[in-house]
């Protein structure tokens, strides 16, 4: 018997076909998600960089001009303060120098004064986060209100008035006190006094001549 020709089987459907519109909606989707990202990540870094900002105005521009004191119309703002406190950190370090060099044959003193010049930089470094001076704010106001009463009264300083009241404080800071380089020196040996020479011989009085 011959074999009959087997009919051609119909091939599969592919299963879940997709449409043409069905992928433009994923794609579509899909784009729209990427969109929600990129929207949140640059609102996140906008967020981030806008709180740098006020942080950097906050800290360079408005607590520097905040006023710590005021005396009359003379104000001190915090860049001020933070300025005089360094010229004095200064001043302290350049004494502390000259006491170095002054006391350099005393091994105990030169190591006291060593150790005083990394603690004042440590003090530099960190004056703008720690606390106000009250002691300082108060110098500054005395000083402030004895300038104003002089220029009240119309009292004015001299130049060379100014360099020798600085000269006579540094000298009193350096220099030894003469009077007590008086007081420990051996007093000297005093010369033995001279003899007199004795006096000689008055001349008896002339017999004066009898009257007539």
């Amino acid at each position: 018997m011959a074999d009959t020709p087997k009919k051609p089987q119909p091939s599969a459907a592919p299963a879940n076909p997709q449409s043409p519109r069905r992928k433009a909606a994923h794609k579509l989707a899909e784009e729209r998600r990427q969109r929600l990202v990129v929207i949140i990540t640059g609102a996140t870094l906008g967020l981030a960089l806008l709180a740098v900002l006020v942080g950097l105005i906050y800290d360079q521009a408005w607590t520097p001009s905040r006023t710590v004191a005021s005396v009359g119309t003379t104000t001190l703002s915090r860049s001020d303060y933070w300025e005089q406190r360094r010229v004095a950190y200064a001043r302290d370090i350049v004494q502390n120098f000259q006491l170095l060099v002054l006391l350099a044959g005393n091994p105990e003193f030169t190591q006291q004064f060593q150790g005083q010049s990394p603690a004042i930089n440590r003090q530099i470094s960190g004056l703008r986060r720690a606390d106000l001076d009250e002691n300082f704010i108060a110098q500054w106001e005395t000083q402030q209100l004895i300038r104003q009463g002089a220029a009240a009264a119309g009292v004015t300083v001299a130049q060379d008035a100014v360099v020798q009241a600085i000269t006579a404080d540094l000298d009193a800071l350096f220099l030894p006190d003469p009077t007590a380089l008086e007081e420990t020196a051996p007093a000297a040996d005093e010369a033995p006094a001279s003899d007199e020479a004795p006096a000689s011989d008055e001349a008896p009085a002339s017999d004066e001549a009898p009257a007539s």
